[in-house]
């Protein structure tokens, strides 16, 4: 059985003006680009501003689970990014880790990117990546910004009355849509103030490279970080994995589908304590994430995990930098729409779901933007047991992209 991660990443309600004719769907088919055209510099933008995000939100809820998706998050906001302008401009492009590239770079190299991973080398591999920009009916929008979202995001365009009680209804289908019913809604309401909704939705099928045995799952025991413990169904299989003990933890990789290009990597700290540490090293150097380890011999035990995540963002992005675009008097989003009114995000939610079988990982991710107006030796065999709070990642190896990272601190959720 296949096994799904869906990532519905970005919605973005906008304030101000918007027209717009309505696009079909992009078409799907082989490769536009190679790896010889991806830009490294928006895959390790991308990565390095999603592990700060991460950072950043463990801090302030140290004691929770944590999921998020950093291609979600970040893809979204480049693409608010290119309407950006001024100060709102610079403070977006150093959090997004976009400075010292044009906004053309940009858009261009999220294009290649966009393109690599919504057409896998693996045939086992499904990974679909969808964009939206539903705009107020009889508002007008900057067509430069508009066509730019078309251009490198493959955005489908479309007016929408959003007086009607039918919008959030006709957005809510086109998510439900893009993420085989997975995720069904992603819009409570339009608000009278929104002009434009952009939506990103991210669907991910797969399944373990070597699935784990049922009969090899038993019961134990996960410590959290509260020195608490609680009863886990803990799965178990032994084989060659890349794994590496460092400094303080265990990393391991595994994989997803024949060709392994799309594994789950998993960082476990020495000690329970320890999973603070190593939410800061991972904010500082993301290349422990991506980068490969020394196959060896050994033995894992993983709990089953079905956790539930919500949480909003802003104050976080305000910690790393992104200050003046959640400012109503100060923020410059001039590039999207003409002013009056001045276009702000007023907030950042973040939605997920993960699930992980024996079979492989359920992941799911929902993300609203609202903006209003106004290595070791490999004889020997490991044995890595994830019984107290882990670090996990799911990374697409052939372009380094991080597609999710959380912190698993009660696999019950």
């Amino acid at each position: 059985m296949f096994r799904r991660i869906i990532l519905l990443l970005l919605v973005i309600a906008l304030l101000g003006s918007a027209c717009g004719k309505a696009a079909v769907d992009e078409e799907k088919g082989v490769r536009q680009y190679t790896l010889t055209d991806l830009d490294k510099r928006v895959v390790e933008a991308s990565n390095s501003f999603g592990m700060r995000l991460y950072r950043e939100i463990s801090r302030a809820n140290p004691n929770m689970n944590v999921f998020i998706s950093p291609l979600s998050i970040s893809s979204a906001l480049s693409m608010v990014y290119n309407g950006a302008s001024g100060t709102t401009l610079e403070e977006m492009a150093k959090s997004l880790g976009l400075d010292g590239m044009t906004k053309k770079e940009s858009g261009h190299g999220y294009r290649v990117a966009l393109d690599l991973l919504t057409h896998p080398a693996d045939e086992e591999i499904g990974l679909t990546v969808a964009n939206s920009l539903w705009m107020r009916k009889g508002k007008t929008f900057h067509e430069t910004f508009v066509q730019q979202s078309r251009d490198d995001y493959a955005a489908e365009v479309s007016e929408l009355i959003f007086s009607s009680p039918n919008a959030a209804r006709t957005m809510n289908r086109w998510v439900k849509n893009r993420t085989n019913g997975k995720i069904p809604d992603i819009v409570d309401n339009v608000k009278p103030q929104s002009v434009m909704y952009v939506l990103n939705a991210v669907y991910f099928e797969g399944k373990w490279t070597e699935p784990f045995l049922p009969d090899s799952t038993t019961s134990g025991e996960f410590q959290t970080l509260a020195s608490e413990t609680v009863p886990v169904k803990m799965m178990a299989r032994g084989g060659q994995y890349e794994y590496v003990q460092a400094d303080g933890y265990q990393a391991i990789r595994m994989p997803f589908g024949k060709k392994a290009s799309v594994s789950m990597v998993i960082l476990l700290p020495d000690e329970v304590e320890g999973i603070v540490s190593l939410q800061e090293m991972l904010a500082e150097d993301t290349t422990r994430l991506t980068k490969p380890f020394e196959k060896r011999p050994g033995r894992v035990e993983l709990p089953r995990v079905h956790i539930e995540y919500e949480a909003s963002l802003k104050e976080s992005l305000r910690t790393i930098g992104m200050k003046e675009a959640f400012i109503p008097i100060r923020a410059d989003f001039s590039s999207i729409a003409p002013t009056p009114p001045n276009l702000f995000i007023n907030n950042v939610t973040h939605k997920t779901f993960l699930e992980i079988t024996e079979q492989g990982t359920v992941a799911a991710a929902a993300t609203t933007v609202e903006m209003l107006a106004g290595s070791a030796p490999a004889e020997a065999p490991f044995h890595m047991i994830m019984n107290r709070p882990f670090v996990l990642a799911i990374v697409d190896h052939d372009t380094d992209s991080i597609l999710f990272v959380g912190t698993i601190m009660n696999p019950n959720g």
